[in-house]
Order: C-alpha cells, then structure tokens, then sequence
C-alpha cells in the first residue's frame, strides 16, 4: 500500500485549496521529504486529512475519544460533541473535504474522498452528516453501497485496519523515545497505549473487583449465621403454655364483650322506640289542628273554581283599557312631531338660498386665479432644475475638499512614520549591542535549554533513586519480621483444627439431620391440621349465626303478609259506600249552586234604585225588588243535607286512607326485607363454600349445610373440637421431641462453624505470607533497579556537564546556577533569550517597513497639487451658476407671490367642491322633511281611527262584566280578588289540603305501630337492665366504662398473644434459616478460594499485575522484531530484556565488545536509532511493512544534537533506501536544512496557513 496523492481545502487551519503529489512532483524523486512549520501552523492536520479520507476517523481526537461533551458558541442543536470529527471544519466555512490517491496491495490505484458540509450551504448553518465515495482510477468506476461499505472496501484495499494503519504508516517514534526512559509501569502503561492491550488492564482489574466482591459475600454470610438467634427449648415450652392460656382467656373476655353489645343496643333500640311514639303523637296532634285550620281555605278554594268562566271577559276588559291609552297617546305625540317638522322645512329653505350665493362667489375666484397658477408653476419648474444643477455642483466641491484633506493627511502621517521608524531602528540597534556574547547562545538557545533541563533531571533522578533504596531496605526489614510472626501462628491454628476434627468425629451428623427433617414434616402436617381446625370452628360459628337470622326473617315476612291481606280486604269492603256517598254529594252540591243563581240575582236586584239605569239592561223600571222568603227556607235544606254527606265522606275517606296506608306502608317494608333476604342469602352462599371445603377436607359430609337447623349442626361441632383436642397434644409431643434434637445438631453446627472460621484463618494467614513474600521479592527487583538507574543517572549529569561547558565555552554557567538555584537561573535565562530574540525580530520589522516610504511621499505631493488646480476652476462655475438662479426667483414672485401653488390651487378647488356640496345636501334635506311631513299626517289620521273601533270594543265588554258581578253576587273588587288567583295556585292549594288530610292519616297509623313495637320490647330490655344491674353498669356512663375496661383487657391478651407467637415464629424461621445459611456459606467458601486464587495469579486494583505481565511478553516479541530493523540500520546495536525484570531494556554494544549499556546512557542519536527501530517493530506487528509504500515520522527531533541529529538521517537515508517513501514532521531548522524537498505548512496570521511543495 502506497500514499500517491493528498487533496483538501478548508481543514482547520488550512482553508486553501491544497494538492500533494507523492509521485509525479518533486516528492516522487525524493525518498526522504519534510513536512515543516511553525507550531500550531497545522502539520498534523496533513495527517489527520488521511485518516480522514481512508477511515473518517482522526489520531488526535483518539486519545480523547471519551471525551463527548457538545462544545460550541450557538445554540444547543448546532453544537458537536469533542471527538466529532466532523469539527476539524474551518471556522466560518461551509464545506471542506479531505482526498487521497493510493496503491492498494493487488497493485489497483484508487481515490478515497471524504466530504462535510453545512446546512444550506452557509457557513452558520448545522453541520451535516459527512460523505465518503471510492473510486477506481483506472476506469473512473465508484464503488457503490453506503458509507459503513465504502470503510469495509477502503480497509480491503488498503489491508489495514485504522489501528494497524496508525502504528504501521504513522510511526509512534516519540512515544518510544519516552518509552525508553520510563519505569517499569509507566512503561508498561505506555507499551499498552502503543500496542492496543488495554484488555489486559481491565481483566486485571475485574480479576480483583470479583475477587474482593466473593470476599465480601463471604464475610457477609458469616456475620448472617453468627447473627442468627434461636430460643432453648424451656423458654419454648414456657411460651407456648402461655399462648394458650392467653388464649382462653381473650374468648372469655370476647364473649363479654359480645353480650355487652348486644344488651347495650336492645337498650338503645327501646329508648329510640320511646323517643320515635312521643314523636308519633305530637305529629298526630299537630295534623289535627292543622285540618280545623284549613276549613277557610277550603272555601275559598270552592268559590274560586265557580268564578272562573268571567276571567276571559276581565282579561279583554283590561286589554281594551290599555290600547285607549296607547291610541291617545299616540295621536297627542303625531299632532306635536308634524307641528316640529313645519319649522324645520322654512330652516331648510333659507339655508338652500345661502348655499347657491357662495357657490358663485367661489366659481368667479376659481376663473381668475387658473392661468396665473399655470405660468408660476412653468417658473418654478426652471427654478428647480438651476437649484439641482448647483446641488450636485456643491457636492463635487465637497467631494473633491475630502480627497484633498486625505490627501494631506496621508503624507503627513507617511513622513511622520518615516521618522519614527528611523529613531526606532536606531534604538534597537543600540539595545541589541548591549547583549556582547550573549547574542550567540540566545542563537543557539534550543540546545542550551535542552541540555540544561536533561542535567537537572538527571540530577533528581540520582537523588530519587538514593532516597527510595534506603526506604526499601528498611521496608525489607520489617518483612522478615512479619514472615516469621505468621509462621508461629500457623502452627497454633494447626493444633485447634485437630481437636476439632476429634468432635465431629464422634457426632453422627447425618443420622440427626435425616431424623429432624422427619420430625419436622410430620410437626408441619400437624399445625396445617390445627389451623384447619380453628379455622373450621370459627366457619362454623358463623353459619350457627345466619340460620338464626334466616328464622328471624321469615317470622318478619309472615307479619307483613297478614298486613297487607287485611287492610286490603277492608278497603274492598269500603270502596262501594264511599263511591255512593260521593255521588249523592256531587248531586246535592249542584242543587245548592243552582238555588245559590236565583239568589245572587235576588241580591243584586235589592240594590237598584228607581229612576237610575240598570248596568244589564239599561231599564230605569225594576219591579223584582222585593224580598222572597220562600227561597231561603229551600237553601237552608240544601245546605244541611250537603254538610251531612260531607261529614260521611270524610269519615269514610278516613277510614279508607288509613287501610290504604297500613298497607302501603307493609309494602314499603317488603323490598327492605328482600334486601335483607338477598344479603342473607349471599352471606349463607358465602359461607357455605367456605364451610364445604373445610368439610370436605375434614373428610365430614357436608349434608348439615342443606338443612336449617341449627340443633343438629352444633353436635357435630362438639366432635369436631374434640379432634382439634387431640391433633393439638399429638402437635405438642413432637415439637418437645424436635427440641431437643435441634439442641444436639446446634453444637455440631457450632463445631463445623468453629472449623470452618479457622480454615478461613489459615487461608488468609497464608494469603497474607504470599503477599509479604511477593512484596520482598518486587523490593529485591526494585533496588536492583534503582541501582541501575544511579549508574545511567551519575552518567549522564556527566555528559550534559560537558554538553554545556562546548555551549558557553567554560563552567560559569554553572557558578551561576548554584548561586541563583536552577528555577531563577532558567527563567531569567528564558527572558533574557525571549527579549533579545524580540528586539532582533523589531528591527527586521521597522527596516522592512522604512524602504517604500520614500516613493509613496512624493508620489502623494504630486496627487495633492492636481487636486487644489481642478477645485478651483469647479468654484468659479459654481458662482455663475448661482447667480442666473437668484434673477429667475424675482422674475417668478412677480406672477404669483405665492409659495405653495399646490396648496393655493387646492384651496380654491375645494371652497368650489365644498359650496356644490353644500348646495346639494340643502336640496336634500328640504325634500326629506316635506316626504315625512306627509307621512305623519296619514299615520294621524289611521290612529283616530283605531281609537273609534277600539272605545266601541270596551264599552262591549263592560256591558258582559257588569253581568258576571250580578250572576256571582260578587263586587268588582272581589270578583277580581278570586280570578286574581290562577291555575297554579288552585292545583298547590288542592294538593296542599289534600296533604293535610295524608298527613293525619299516616300520624295515626304511625303512633299505633310504634305502641305495638314499644310492647313487644319490653321483655329483652327487663333481661338486658337485669345483666348490666348485676355488673354495676346500670346505666350508660357505667356500661361505657365496663366496655372501655374489656376493650383495655382484651388489647393487651391480643398485644401478648401476637408477642408470644412472633417470638415462637421466630425461633422456627432462625433455625430453618441457619442451615440455609451454612449450606451456602460452604457454597460461597469453594467460590471465593478460586477467585482469590485468579487474583493472586493476576488481579490488582491498579491492573498493573496482568497489564505487566501481558506487556512483558508483548516486550520481548517486540525487541525481537527491532533487532532485525537494528539489523539493517545500525548492526552496532541489540536490545535485550533485562532478564530480572520483564518490562526494563538494555542495549548490547557489539563493537564494544558486547558491552551491556542501560537505555539511560545512550545519547539523543542512539536514543533515535533505538526508538526509531521500536517504532518499525511496532509497524511490523501490526501490519507487513514491506508492502508499506509510505511512512511517517511525526517528532522525536527536538532533544538531537548535531552529531545525534547526523546519525538520525544516516538512518533514515537507509529506510528510504528500501524504496519506501518516508515523510518527516518536524520544526527542527537543522533537519528541516537537511532534507532538501519539503512540503511546507506556512502560517498566514488569523489562524490560516496554506500548504506548499518546495526543494
């Protein structure tokens, strides 16, 4: 695989279009090339817009690929997250793109292109998902399929995965150059990021987690099963004595509780009985009085259904009343609005004769001012096109006084600048000669920095390495003494283990346990059995209970039935009488109004006077004056005979209302009684399949449940106690036996317990020797490094020592750094170098700036003097031009002294527009007032005549309402008072008496009820006063305090018997629970010895122990692979192992006679050559660098002397020499001098650079 070509634009910092040709341009000629620029300029961009092209993936943003916080300064939506690679787009760009060319392994030439844009194609738009195609070369043909395919394709191709391609293409050699001075774990930490094998940390880690975690689940069941609890066998027996005893006791004080209850609401039921018939007869009595009350209304609810036929006649009356005074009041309003309107048509009149004189006034104004508007406004059309031309005259005038003061003040700021920076350039120069011999290191500063900062480190490094041997060997101290501490007491738990062992020996564990377990079934068979019976008994209470209300309803049914069976026979006894009665009633009430006719006609006649007209007939003569006794004797009789048959349907209505509603209220109890039945019935239904079960169960016939007698279902009930009798004692036997054989198999428990703790002993004892051998033993190794490491570091304070003695060319530097201390001394240093490189980078400035000042001056003066020459000849046009302007002015305020002609002009059309419109709108009013005028007089005439009609109407129906007082012998007043009152009013106040007389009859039916009720009760409330009297509760103050004192009692039996039942519970569940417990605690045992056995082999909380130890190995297949690259570069050197410790390297010297050296003495180029050969094994491992075209080197320069640096491309001038082209990414000036083709990353200032090809 081969790199042929390089394309992109717009990729961080490099926003120009760029294309590097590795094959046909200057880079193909050249093996060896430079990438070179400034820091930050964008280097490693180059490489980034590879990877991005081949894998859409980028080696910076791997590191951090963790990191996946959305960075940015828009809103949420538009931001990216950290490790998107799609953030390597130009600030304020809307696309950019990354391509490559390559030679794939089959010889096939391709083009990967990789492409990211923003939403619409702006550049504050959202940044779009990224594009990839591929592309054959050869015949243009793209690879199609999606983006995951492409990847897939472009990984075939090139036969690199994007990990092997990082390490084999792009050479980690810096990373080896830091591998090689690390300790063992950073070392091993940094062979891992190298390699990929950070599996082996986290199996190390996750190795010691579970191994910590079996531990802790270990320890946790211990405590469980020492925490466990379980009773002795006497306080059992104890317990369950008095479990019972509580028992018996809490029925006892059960059944008071129930008689109390049962006694206390008979008591109440009588007092609400007694209350209830006092309520009875005080609502008899009030509707007694409220029937003798109502006898007035009565009447008048009669007379005012008689007088109902005259209401129609008084609502016309009162009708015609209304419209006369409307129609009169109507034609007074006409009269006054006609007499208005007579006025208001002269007003129009006169205002119509003023509107037409100002029309022609404003119609001769209008024909004089016309042609003078027309020549003024041609005048001012001139007038304005002089003023435009001196406007624009003006601001080129204008115009060109800015161009010549610019003018001015660019050259004068031009000969100030040269000025200035001739003082400046002499300043610098003089500071600059201030510096003597120091100019010449700060020229070479790198080199002195380098070699100062690798001294002083060595220097720490010697001190550290002194200081850690001394706490080492203390530290070994103090472990031989703890090795010889857990030896002795090893053996003591030795000796207990043994006497142990002796114990259990002669316990027969299994013999116990296969008997207990027996026991236990049988125990559990028994309480089953037991809490079937109690809860049997408890059934069987309660069916007793609901065959006694089943009686109790039935007897209550029989009652209602005889109820309703006679009230409704008495009804039917009575309906025939009262139906007679009430049609001799009806008859003898129409008699009586009849006769009732004659005599209001008789009364109203007394009333006429001779001589005056009569109000029916008009008649002055009225000869039925006079008074007739003969019809009074007859209304008398009538009258007597009506109120007798009144009085006998009263009595009969009565009588009928009170068997109609004895019976309705028999009936109203009927569906409360079903109610009752239906939830009886769903109780007895319940119950019984509760109770069956049970029976079934109990191996009893169920046919008890079929019959309602109670008698025959209580025998069975006694038997059934008996039996429960006996499971019980049957149940208390063998859990005495179960007792006592917990308590033998308990010490054998606590004897295997004991055992089992000190195994766990032993095993942490010898856990614990293991580890304090195993830290001896990496002590041993450690001071044997640090040893080592006192070697390489006493060496190389040496050679920096003379380094810097060639530098300055004596040893004052380092009187220096011991009197200012090494801090101050290099930051002073630092300053004084930055400072001098300011002043020298100044002066280059201000002479790069002074050189084309001269030139701009002069051609500024001549630009001036063109400029002041054209103003002048423009200021004498301009003056003419304003005269000629000023002369047509007055010539144009001759015609019109007018300045608005538009504001006059309008003016006069709208004086004539406004008179025409008066003049109209006159017109208009005059003929609508005289249309109205004519229309009112024609609605007055209509309404006289309505007015006519309608007083004949009235008079009508006065003449019919004087009648209707005569015929009801009634005044007008009073005959008004009775219609007043409507339908409404009769239906309420029919319903309101007929209430009345209901509401007598259920108070009578109602008060005999509760007396037959208030008898009945006597009995049981004798009984219930006799059993409280004889408890001291005879009254309700007492009888609260006996229910208070049992509900206390009866709390603290229950509060007991849970206790003691909890307890005992308890104790059942502890012991069941402890051989769950040791089962798995023995479980748990094997489960964690294997997992400490894996962490001892491996684990660690920091993964060092396995990452170690897999890097070891990786270590040694790669100083294998790096010799045979030494092989080929430089056959001076080898690398080897250390062979005490895995993870440290030393390096054999063959021309030295096979000297071994530490990597710490090597110099910077043998540190090159050595990390340079780590780095193509590392290549070599990943992927087969002979089918390798390209390679890059990114750093590892910077630390090289010139004779290091010499070696270095000797090296490279071989591996290139292999027909592999290798690129170089460095700032070093001496490489990058060197290596004569280079593609350069120059940086354009704002964050821009641009990519070029130089050499």
């Amino acid at each position: 695989m081969k790199i042929l070509a390089l394309r992109g634009e717009n990729l961080a910092s490099i926003q120009h279009p760029f294309e590097i040709d590795f094959v046909n341009s200057r880079l193909g000629e050249a093996g060896l090339f430079a990438i070179t620029g400034k820091t930050g300029a964008g280097k490693s961009t180059l490489l980034d817009a590879i990877c991005l092209a081949l894998y859409d993936r980028m080696p910076r943003l791997q590191a951090n690929k963790k990191n996946d916080a959305e960075i940015g300064l828009g809103d949420e939506a538009a931001r990216l997250k950290a490790n998107d690679v799609r953030s390597i787009l130009s600030r304020g760009k809307a696309e950019g793109y990354a391509e490559v060319d390559f030679k794939a392994n089959d010889g096939s030439c391709w083009r990967a292109h990789w492409h990211v844009r923003r939403a619409r194609g702006k550049a504050d738009g959202r940044v779009q998902a990224s594009e990839q195609w591929l592309e054959n070369l050869e015949n243009g043909q793209r690879f199609s399929g999606k983006k995951q395919e492409v990847l897939g394709e472009i990984e075939r191709l090139v036969g690199l995965s994007y990990e092997q391609f990082r390490r084999a293409v792009m050479l980690p050699q810096g990373d080896f150059a830091a591998f090689l001075k690390a300790s063992t774990d950073e070392r091993a930490a940094l062979l891992e990021r190298m390699t990929g094998g950070e599996i082996y940390s986290r199996l190390s880690v996750a190795a010691y987690e579970k191994s910590k975690a079996e531990k802790n689940a270990l320890e946790t069941l211990r405590e469980k099963l020492g925490g466990i609890c379980i009773l002795p066998e006497e306080e059992k027996t104890e317990l369950r004595e008095k479990l019972e005893a509580e028992k018996a006791s809490l029925e006892g004080v059960l059944a008071q509780l129930d008689t109390l209850k049962n006694y206390r609401q008979t008591l109440a039921s009588h007092a609400e009985l007694e209350n209830a018939l006092a309520a009875a007869i005080a609502q008899s009595e009030e509707a007694e009085k409220a029937l003798k009350e109502a006898t007035p209304r009565r009447d008048e609810l009669s007379m005012v259904e008689k007088v109902q036929p005259a209401h129609a006649d008084f609502t016309q009356l009162q009708h015609t009343r209304l419209s006369l005074t409307q129609l009169k009041n109507n034609i007074e309003s006409r009269t006054a609005a006609l007499q208005t309107l007579t006025g208001e048509i002269i007003t129009a009149t006169d205002a119509l004769t003023a509107s037409q004189n100002i029309l022609s006034t404003a119609q001769a104004q209008w024909v004089e001012a016309e042609p003078k508007l027309r020549r003024a406004s041609e005048m001012d059309t001139e007038h304005r096109a002089i003023k435009q031309q001196l406007d624009d005259m003006q601001g080129q005038l204008q115009e060109r006084d800015g161009k010549i003061n610019k003018a001015r003040a660019e050259f004068e700021q031009k000969r100030r600048a040269h000025y200035q920076l001739e003082e400046q350039i002499a300043a610098l120069k003089h500071e600059l000669a201030q510096f003597g011999d120091f100019s010449g290191i700060a020229e070479q500063y790198q080199p002195v920095l380098d070699n100062l900062e690798q001294y002083l480190v060595a220097n720490r490094q010697y001190a550290e390495a002194e200081a850690e041997i001394q706490k080492l060997q203390h530290f070994q101290q103090q472990v031989e003494r703890d090795l010889a501490g857990i030896s002795h007491q090893q053996e003591i738990l030795a000796k207990e283990r043994g006497q142990l062992e002796e114990q259990l020996a002669d316990a027969d564990t299994d013999t116990l346990e296969k008997a207990q377990k027996e026991d236990y079934a049988r125990y559990e068979q028994l309480q089953q059995r037991h809490e079937h019976f109690r809860k049997l008994q408890y059934a069987s209470n309660e069916w007793l209970n609901l065959l006694e209300h089943k009686a109790r309803l039935i007897q209550e049914k029989n009652s209602l039935t005889s109820v309703i069976e006679s009230a409704t026979k008495q009804l039917s006894d009575i309906e025939p009488t009262f139906n007679t009665r009430v049609a001799q009633y009806e008859e003898a009430e129409r008699a009586l109004n009849q006769s009732m006719a004659v005599v209001s006609l008789a009364e109203y006649r007394s009333q006429l006077e001779e001589g005056q007209p009569c109000p029916l007939c008009g008649s002055g003569h009225h000869p039925y004056r006079e008074h007739n006794p003969v019809v009074e004797g007859v209304l008398g009789s009538q009258r007597q005979r009506l109120q007798t048959l009144q009085s006998e349907l009263r009595q009969l209505e009565s009588e009928r209302h009170y068997f109609h509603q004895q019976r309705q209220q028999a009936q109203q109890q009927m569906p409360h009684w079903e109610q009752q039945w239906q939830e009886l019935d769903y109780h007895v239904q319940r119950q019984k399949a509760l109770l069956a079960p049970l029976l079934e169960e109990a191996g009893e016939v169920t046919e008890y449940l079929e019959h309602d007698d109670p008698n025959a279902f209580g025998s069975w009930v006694d038997e059934s106690h008996q039996k429960a009798k006996e499971n019980y004692q049957e149940m208390e036997s063998l859990y005495h036996t179960l007792e006592n054989r917990r308590q033998r198999l308990g010490y054998v428990q606590r004897w295997q317990q004991q055992l089992m703790q000190l195994g766990q002993r032993e095993n942490q004892l010898q856990t614990h020797a293991h580890q304090v051998a195993q830290q001896k033993t990496q002590s041993d190794e450690r001071i044997k490094a640090l040893q080592e490491r006192l070697v390489a570091a006493k060496e190389s304070i040496r050679s920096r020592h003379n380094a810097l003695d060639d530098l300055y060319g004596d040893s004052s530097w380092l009187n220096m750094l011991q009197h200012y201390g090494a801090e101050r001394y290099i930051r002073e240093m630092q300053q004084r170098i930055k400072h001098y490189l300011s002043l020298r980078e100044k002066l280059q400035e201000c002479e790069k700036q002074l050189t084309p000042l001269v030139p701009d001056m002069a051609a500024l003066e001549q630009a001036l003097k063109t400029l002041q020459l054209h103003q002048n000849e423009a200021i004498d046009a301009y003056h003419i031009l304003a005269e000629k302007a000023q002369l047509q002015y007055k010539a144009r305020r001759a015609v019109l002294d007018v300045d608005d002609l538009a504001g006059y002009e309008a003016s006069l059309k709208s004086a004539l527009e406004t008179a025409r419109s008066r003049e109209k709108e006159c017109e208009a009013v005059l003929s609508s007032l005289t249309e109205k005028r004519a229309a009112d007089r024609a609605a007055l005439e209509a309404a006289e005549a309505q007015r006519k009609d309608t007083d004949k109407q009235h008079r009508e129906v006065v003449h019919r309402w004087l009648k209707w007082q005569q015929t009801f012998n009634l005044t007008e007043s009073a005959l008004i008072q009775l219609l007043a009152k409507d339908a409404n009013w009769v239906t309420s106040e029919r319903a309101a008496l007929k209430a009345l007389d209901d509401a007598m009859q259920v108070a009578s039916t109602l008060r005999n009820e509760r007396e037959g009720r208030l008898r009945e009760s006597q009995e049981a409330v004798d009984q219930a006063l006799t059993w409280l009297t004889e408890r001291g509760a005879d009254d309700d103050e007492k009888a609260t305090a006996l229910k208070n004192a049992l509900d206390v009692q009866k709390a603290e039996i229950e509060e007991s018997v849970f206790s003691v039942r909890r307890t005992l519970e308890a104790s059942e569940q502890a012991e069941a629970q402890a051989g769950e417990l040791r089962s798995q605690l023995e479980k748990q045992q094997q489960h964690a010895e294997m997992w400490m056995k894996i962490a001892d082999l491996i684990g660690s909380a920091s993964g060092n122990k396995f990452r170690n130890l897999a890097q070891s190995l990786t270590l040694q297949q790669l100083v294998l692979e790096a010799n045979v690259h030494l092989q080929e570069l430089a056959p001076r050197y080898a690398l080897q192992t250390v062979p005490s410790s895995p993870l440290s390297l030393q390096v054999v010297d063959h021309d030295m006679g096979d000297e071994v050296r530490s990597v710490e003495s090597l110099s910077g180029g043998e540190s090159f050559l050595v990390s340079l050969a780590l780095a193509l094994a590392l290549a070599s491992l990943a992927a087969d660098t002979r089918q390798l075209g390209s390679l890059f080197i990114d750093e590892g320069f910077g630390t090289l002397d010139p004779d290091s640096l010499e070696m270095a491309l000797a090296c490279l001038d071989t591996l290139q020499a292999d027909g592999r082209q290798i690129g170089v990414i460095s700032h070093v000036g001496t490489l990058v001098e060197r290596i004569g083709t280079q593609v350069t990353v120059e940086a354009l200032g704002g964050g821009v650079s641009r990519v070029q090809v130089r050499g």
